[in-house]
């Protein structure tokens, strides 16, 4: 029975051939299996001592960086932006400190300033005083700059009151601006 499963035909002794064969198999295996073993150590050095996760932290840590330079950057742009525009209102807005400086130069210790209004191109200005001199003084000085000065256009007197109580006489004037 032992005969009848075999299906190779048994020989007695290898011959030298087949020994040959099986030795030159034997060498290749074990060549194949050498260099195999050579390449996946290669390799698992290559990957274990490789900067690549070291790499990949620095790579995080320089987007995060950029990420919040670029917020830096947008609000530097907002902020600049909101600059030039304040810049351009600045300059096209009327000098009113430059103009009450110049009118309270003409006013003398005699006449108070009560009130004044600001508008784009009128300051309405009152005052009082208890001397119509000094109230005359003051208006003489103010047609005397108009006419000289670039700030001041034309001013027209607006109101004339005579306060018996206090003994007072209060002015309104309505000066234009260039």
């Amino acid at each position: 029975m032992n005969n009848d499963i075999n299906l190779l035909p048994s020989r007695k002794s290898p011959t030298r051939q087949d020994s040959r064969q099986l030795q030159i198999l034997r060498m290749t295996a074990g060549g194949l299996l050498l260099i195999i073993v050579t390449l996946s150590v290669g390799l698992f050095l290559i990957t274990a001592l490789s900067p690549l996760p070291r790499l990949k932290e620095e790579e995080a840590a320089l987007s995060a960086e950029l990420d919040s330079v670029r917020d830096k950057i947008v609000r530097y742009g907002v902020t600049l932006s909101r600059l030039d525009d304040i810049d351009a209102y600045v300059t096209q807005r009327k000098k009113y400190p430059e103009t009450l400086e110049n009118m309270q130069g003409l006013v003398s210790e005699e006449v108070t300033v009560s009130g004044i209004k600001l508008e784009e191109q009128l300051v309405t200005l009152t005052v009082s005083s208890p001397s119509l001199q000094s109230m005359n003084d003051m208006i003489t000085s103010l047609k005397f700059r108009s006419e000289g000065e670039t700030l001041f256009k034309n001013f027209a007197l607006s109101d004339l009151k005579f306060n018996g109580t206090e003994n007072d006489y209060t002015v309104g004037l309505e000066v234009e601006l260039r």
